[in-house]
């Protein structure tokens, strides 16, 4: 019988939580009409053999093991070869809840919908430490006609609602393909075009994703930092080009550019364990890169805080060791959490 939802798993070093999140899947209430598609990125730890191994034990699961490009060529991968109507993309490191696909399909009642959204906790090792929200969009369908109320919630620093796509469930012919030069803010990206293929999108109140905080990752390390940032520089520039394209950017452009900004000081502040000097190379780096500039250039910081806007202003002066200093210090921190 052909499956009604693919769900799709990119796998990448993750032997530590892929366990949870496979099983996760398979206790969904609507597993019979599921299917699992698993897409190895070449794991260098025993991840791909947890894949074998669920795989043969379980018919509707099957494994891809990719040449290694990264999330977005893993997504792309496993939607090519998805049979069902519905898709949900999950990452290996977070999980469902049992009831997540069977609520989240209940909501295409109507036709026109073509993809419903849930909220989400944050999971900080073992521990639930707080609820994620949809604001006031929980609970309404958004038309095409009006989705700028949709971006104005992911795309505006005031609001500022994660750009997840693993609390999704979209139909099929909506789903738009992943940049595969972006390894982080690809979600950000993807949405920004996929929230104008779909007709209507549908936000539930319910809370059925989990979202797992690795607070010893990689994605802390000097040089992943630098990556990340480069990264959401590249993709603020795509989500811009793709609000110009439905003439919506001018009215998003203010939070638009403060959120890009004060995204970038967060990710600086994950490098405060590092050495002085290596803060300041980074920093360094950063100041280097015409589009990371840029970003802190056009950012209105008139309503930040005192320190925020000190933050700001030593980076565009250059204050190359007084910012380092701050970081280290862990002197500046975000207004968001």
């Amino acid at each position: 019988m052909k499956p009604l939802i693919s769900v799709i798993i990119p796998v990448y070093n993750s032997q530590s939580t892929l366990v949870r999140c496979i099983e996760s899947v398979l206790t969904q209430t609507i597993i019979d009409r599921t299917e699992i598609i698993l897409v190895d990125d070449e794991s260098a730890d025993s991840s791909v053999s947890i894949c074998r191994r669920y795989t043969e034990a379980h018919p509707n699961i099957t494994l891809i093991e990719a040449k290694h490009g990264g999330i977005s060529h893993s997504r792309n991968t496993g939607f090519a070869h998805a049979k069902g109507e519905f898709i949900s993309f999950v990452d290996s490191d977070d999980f469902m809840e049992p009831l997540m696909l069977e609520k989240l399909l209940a909501e295409f009642s109507d036709d026109e919908i073509d993809a419903a959204v849930t909220s989400y906790n944050d999971i900080y090792g073992s521990e639930k430490v707080r609820e994620g929200s949809l604001y006031e969009l929980a609970g309404q369908t958004i038309p095409q006609a009006e989705m700028i109320k949709a971006c104005r919630h992911y795309y505006s620093y005031a609001e500022n609602i994660p750009c997840y796509i693993t609390n999704y469930l979209i139909r099929k012919d909506a789903v738009v393909p992943f940049e595969e030069d972006l390894q982080f803010m690809e979600d950000a990206e993807f949405l920004s075009r996929m929230l104008f293929n779909v007709r209507k999108i549908r936000f539930t109140g319910y809370h059925l994703y989990n979202y797992y905080y690795n607070v010893h990752g990689v994605t802390k390390s000097k040089e992943n930092v630098y990556s990340n940032i480069i990264d959401l520089t590249k993709a603020g520039r795509k989500i811009a080009q793709n609000l110009k394209r439905h003439g919506i950017y001018d009215e998003l452009a203010d939070g638009f550019n403060k959120m890009q900004c004060m995204g970038t000081v967060n990710k600086l502040m994950l490098i405060h364990r590092e050495s002085l000097k290596d803060i300041c190379n980074v920093i360094r780096k950063c100041l280097d890169n015409n589009d990371v500039r840029d970003v802190f250039a056009h950012a209105d910081i008139s309503d930040l805080s005192f320190r925020m806007k000190l933050v700001v202003w030593l980076f565009r002066h250059a204050q190359v060791l007084l910012l380092a200093i701050l970081i280290k210090c862990r002197g500046i921190h975000s207004q968001k959490p």
